[in-house]
Order: C-alpha cells, then sequence, then structure tokens
C-alpha cells in the first residue's frame, strides 16, 4: 500500500487509498493543517529518498514518536497495534462490523467476527452515526511547529 501526494487533498481532508481495498478516507482538520504546514502530506513519512516507506520503518518509527512521548512498554508500538487500537475505537462506539471495512479496509468475516466481544449489545450503528476520528488527532493542535 503506496500513498502519494496525489492522493490526500488537503481542500477536502480526504485520503484516497487505492488497490484491493480501495476507499476514501476523511482525516480530521488538525491533522489536515499539520499536512499543510508541511511542504507535502507525506513529508513526515518518507524516507530519505522520498520512497514510501516500508513496514518495519513505519514500526520503527511509531517505536520512536512513543517513545519520545513517554509512552510506557514504547518498543511494543506499531503498525498492527495502532490498527487494532483504531478498530477497536470503532467498534466500542458500536459501528456496524459488516460496515467496517469501508473504513479499514478488507478484513476476513473470522478477524471480524473476533471483534463482536467488544462491541456494545444491540444493534450496529451506521458509520454516520460513529466518530471516526481517533482520539489522538484532539491534541495535535498541541504539537509545536
Amino acid at each position: 500500500l503506496a500513498i502519494g501526494d496525489e492522493d490526500m487533498d488537503t481542500g477536502t481532508g480526504e485520503v484516497k487509498v487505492q488497490g484491493n481495498s480501495a476507499r476514501v478516507v476523511r482525516i480530521p482538520p488538525p491533522a489536515v493543517e499539520l499536512f499543510r504546514r508541511e511542504a507535502g502530506p507525506l513529508l513526515l513519512f518518507r524516507a530519505g529518498t522520498g520512497a514510501a516507506p516500508d513496514r518495519e520503518e513505519l514500526d520503527a518509527r511509531l517505536q520512536l514518536a512513543a517513545a519520545d512521548a513517554g509512552l510506557h512498554n514504547s518498543d511494543q508500538v506499531n503498525c498492527l497495534v495502532l490498527n487494532h487500537s483504531y478498530i477497536a475505537y470503532l467498534v466500542r462506539q458500536g459501528v456496524r462490523l459488516s460496515e467496517l471495512t469501508k473504513i479499514v479496509g478488507n478484513l476476513s468475516p473470522k478477524f471480524l467476527a473476533g471483534y463482536s466481544r467488544i462491541s456494545p449489545a444491540g444493534p450496529g450503528r451506521p458509520l454516520e452515526k460513529i466518530s471516526l476520528f481517533f482520539p489522538l488527532p484532539a491534541y495535535m493542535d498541541k504539537l509545536p511547529e
């Protein structure tokens, strides 16, 4: 999965994810503003060569950011943990599990069924009724310039 500058529209706050799990994902306004301040949306994620980083590099960057933030067990922070945290955040709000793939991409039914344990009782809520923005971006407006 590679996302290029052309895939992000800082005017609408939307990112086009290409590939087998194509979708459009909205990003929160503080993140859009951060990307606007930088010379390009993906500047923060590029390796020195301008190439998209691989999974190992992303994991390392996440661990460095977690360590700098003073998080306990920062060496355990990685892409999978962040992905699970976001999915769990959506599921705990009661999102319809069948609609989850519209946001996070293709997931097997068996994988999705595992999240039913943390889904609140009652019928699932449509995407329009839940907050898609992970709570972390709420602190982005406090980042130093």
